[in-house]
């Protein structure tokens, strides 16, 4: 990744935006990667890490297509869903789902959350109104 090692060089992206490059190479071949580091050469600017890797990922989609498919289909068949307990009566909610799966389990637990608050909120008794003497 000699584009990517030379814009590391030159202050253009620091070592974190290099990963984010880097990673989604690590399959390809050396020629391919090549074609990827080419390709996100022109597209550093004003993109941060998360940027940085979907770009990344679209370029080696491109340069790689089946390659690209065959590890899509792989990873849908190692998807999966955890709760990890926290601390004060919390847990986390994970998973690795197909991205259109992950995105309608989004919608529908944020839209549930957003219910349930506003429906709280609305349930909360109005705080009183200041009356200091000499105000209106």
């Amino acid at each position: 990744m000699p584009r990517t090692l030379e814009a590391m060089r030159h202050g253009e992206i620091d070592g974190y935006k290099a990963a984010k490059i880097h990673e989604p190479t690590a399959l390809l071949t050396d020629a391919e990667a090549r074609q990827v580091d080419a390709v996100m050469s022109t597209r550093l600017a004003g993109k941060d890490p998360g940027g940085l890797r979907r770009s990344a990922n679209r370029a080696v989609a491109r340069i790689d297509p089946e390659g690209y498919a065959g590890r899509c289909r792989a990873r849908r068949v190692r998807r999966k869903v955890e709760l990890i307990p926290l601390d004060e009566g919390m847990v986390q909610l994970s998973g690795d789902l197909p991205v259109e799966i992950g995105v309608a389990a989004y919608q529908r637990i944020d839209r549930e959350a957003r219910r349930r608050r506003d429906r709280a909120h609305a349930a909360a008794p109005s705080p009183p109104s200041s009356s200091r003497p000499g105000t209106r």
